[in-house]
């Protein structure tokens, strides 16, 4: 079945500022406009509108906002410069809050989908097995779960030689760069020691989802909204060690050290 094009859309959001100033200016027909923007940008690949790949990008937009195209590009760039809803480079248009929430969303339907297929195989293995192949069964149970504790390694463990070089694509001075880039207020790494090396290594690997610089743009921005993380509340201050470390790091993309909402409900940013 073809992807339904889900994203997460909460019942307040037109309670974040961002928005309350854009139905401000554009009233309830800007607020539709840009969720349309949105519905867009989640169809694209990699949840990115590109603005060279026709020679009247805003065109084929302004068709879908039923207004002109001098009308969408204007209501496109207050969006970006005036509410910080959408950003661009010049090249593509995208939304940081659908980026971030794709991430979750791609990374749980990878989970689900692997679990399920560790069903399958199971189930396919023991409708094929037969009492006589008992002794090679055991040999083949063996070497699952030697194949399976390869997939759940700790950190510590990553010091084989051939772990290293398979998964030796992980980017480690550009993620340590954008660290740097984007939590200057947080310790600086002075040395990337191996216990480190792998640390980062096994987050990488764990999903597809992580493995590309932008998703650990969002994932530091993330960090970086958190007062306890950033040692604003208290003397501790996480360090990207810390951040990767495998007890830590589910706990940072669940929200465990997000700041506590105003009695009035949870608005998470859009």
């Amino acid at each position: 079945m073809k992807d339904a094009y889900y994203f997460k859309h909460d019942s307040n959001a037109r309670n974040d500022i961002k928005i309350k100033r854009l139905i401000k200016v554009y009233g309830l027909e800007g607020y539709g406009k840009y969720w349309i923007l949105v519905e867009i940008l989640r169809e694209q690949d990699g949840y990115r509108l590109s603005l060279n790949s026709t020679k009247y990008p805003y065109a084929e937009v302004a068709d879908e906002l039923r207004c002109t195209e001098k009308e969408a590009k204007h209501f496109i760039n207050d969006c970006i410069k005036e509410f910080h809803l959408l950003e661009t480079d010049g090249q593509y248009l995208w939304s940081n809050s659908l980026l971030r929430r794709m991430a979750m969303w791609d990374e749980f339907r990878e989970k689900q989908a692997q679990k399920a297929h560790k069903r399958w195989s199971k189930n396919k293995s023991n409708a094929t097995a037969m009492p006589r192949q008992s002794r090679g069964n055991a040999s083949i149970v063996k070497e699952s779960k030697v194949k399976e504790r390869k997939e759940t390694l700790t950190s510590s463990e990553f010091h084989s030689e051939d772990l290293n070089l398979r998964y030796s694509n992980c980017p480690h001075q550009q993620i340590i760069e954008l660290y740097h880039k984007i939590l200057p207020e947080l310790p600086k790494i002075m040395e990337w020691t191996p216990q480190r090396q792998a640390f980062l290594r096994a987050r990488w690997k764990e999903s597809k989802n992580r493995q590309n610089l932008a998703w650990w743009q969002l994932f530091f921005e993330k960090v970086k909204k958190s007062d306890f993380l950033m040692g604003r509340v208290k003397e501790f201050r996480a360090d990207l060690e810390w951040l990767i470390r495998p007890k830590n790091f589910p706990k940072v993309l669940e929200g465990r050290y997000d700041n506590r909402q105003s009695e009035g409900g949870k608005c998470t940013e859009w």
